[in-house]
């Protein structure tokens, strides 16, 4: 690795760590960190684009080029991008979330990363689930079983979203920015400024993403309720929260993860035991953002509200 490092970067750094497939190392009062690179070619590229835009109006991780003028580097054949990252290594806190600096982009020039059309991908990501269903019911039961609970949720989601995109008028600050894949709890500053994490969305996406992770690992009422406050200025973004938190994308994400081989299918078990607590944080969720003016009814937590 050191070799390859200075080969393309002209870089020896005295110790390198490994993170599964990562390389994380420091070297003259810089910190970098070796990506491995799991999206697509095309959007590669478009996110070097976009990083080459953020660095100059913002700081941010910079990918770094290679001796060859390329972004991308070939590391034992896999495909690896260098990034600079000028922060302290920790845990991300609410705050990151909370002030993350989210600015309107050019949707024109980065359209291939635009995620905000949810309903289409969601209803695209449901109907490959449905089409793969007979196929995994011998190697994976677990999955085969449980799969149809949470497509109702996703089904719900969906219903829900278009009902309220018809209803609840967008203001001028409801746009899309530079949000994340995904945002967890307890994940490093590294992951969360990654520029290979980003795509383009309403920034709403990011806390509803992280607030379904901190339902995971514990959560207090008091904290989401002031996460909500700080983060939630519309009641079009009330109605996206809503509708993101009720789609069950740590299901489908695990799901796909045993699907392709990256986990055993008793990774899915720890979400399926917190199945019933997942509709109570739904119904917490529900009234709170009703008491703020939430204009669609969801029927089966208002009969469960009621």
């Amino acid at each position: 690795m050191k070799n390859n490092l200075f080969y393309y970067y002209h870089l020896y750094p005295d110790k390198i760590i490994q993170t599964k497939r990562n390389y994380f190392f420091s070297h003259e009062g810089s910190n970098y960190f070796l990506y491995y690179l799991t999206r697509p070619e095309q959007e590669v590229k478009i996110l070097c684009l976009l990083n080459e835009e953020m660095i100059r109006i913002m700081p941010y991780p910079k990918i770094i080029k290679n001796d060859q003028n390329q972004f991308v580097s070939m590391f034992y054949g896999k495909p690896y991008a260098l990034i600079q990252f000028p922060l302290k290594n920790q845990y991300i806190l609410d705050e990151d979330v909370i002030r993350h600096y989210y600015y309107p982009i050019a949707l024109e020039k980065y359209q291939l990363l635009n995620h905000s059309n949810w309903t289409f991908l969601w209803s695209r990501k449901i109907d490959y689930f449905e089409y793969q269903k007979n196929y995994i019911e011998k190697k994976y039961p677990t999955l085969y079983y449980s799969m149809d609970y949470y497509i109702g949720y996703a089904e719900v989601a969906i219903s829900y979203l278009e009902e309220g995109n018809k209803r609840i008028e967008k203001k001028n600050t409801d746009v899309i920015t530079i949000a994340h894949r995904r945002v967890k709890e307890k994940e490093l500053l590294s992951d969360f400024y990654n520029p290979f994490s980003l795509v383009l969305d309403y920034k709403v996406r990011d806390l509803a993403e992280y607030l379904k992770s901190v339902f995971f690992n514990g959560f207090e009422e008091k904290r989401i309720i002031a996460m909500i406050e700080k983060s939630i200025s519309s009641d079009y973004e009330k109605h996206l929260l809503m509708a993101r938190v009720l789609f069950p994308s740590f299901y489908f994400d695990v799901y796909e993860d045993i699907i392709n081989g990256y986990q055993e299918e008793k990774a899915i078990y720890p979400i399926l035991e917190k199945s019933y607590d997942y509709e109570d944080f739904l119904q917490f969720l529900y009234d709170t953002l009703k008491e703020e003016g939430l204009m669609i009814k969801i029927d089966f937590l208002e009969k469960k509200g009621g």
